[in-house]
């Protein structure tokens, strides 16, 4: 989950996320994130699509994180979690419909390889 967009109040659920995790380790926080329900069905931002005005897309493939992949020297100790916020939104957007999420439940979707999300 990127962040950093002008009123990009979905990155707030990862951020609110690890503020939790970094407390629950002992950390302290002058301000802690505070969630209010809903940020998860804000809007997203495709910024890849856009990156260079949309030329980038031309040189470099997008790059969609496998979940839960174990293969190829990737250790089986790093800890992936799907929030719960994420099957909320495929449940209510029948536009989004990552492919690494499609390919975790082991699905396939027609058209779903434009106009994705990465999670």
């Amino acid at each position: 989950m990127g962040g950093g967009h002008p009123g990009g109040a979905v990155s707030h659920v990862p951020l609110c996320w690890m503020q939790q995790q970094a407390a629950s380790a002992g950390l302290r926080f002058t301000k802690q994130l505070a969630l209010n329900g809903d940020e998860h069905l804000q809007p997203l931002h495709d910024t890849y699509s856009r990156f260079l005005k949309g030329t980038y897309r031309f040189v470099s493939r997008r790059y969609y994180r496998p979940i839960g992949d174990c293969t190829a020297g990737r250790s089986p100790n790093i800890r992936q979690v799907i929030d719960a916020t994420v099957f909320d939104r495929w449940r209510r957007s029948s536009c989004y419909r990552p492919v690494n999420l499609q390919a975790w439940a082991g699905i396939s979707l027609p058209g779903s390889q434009h106009g994705d999300f990465v999670i």
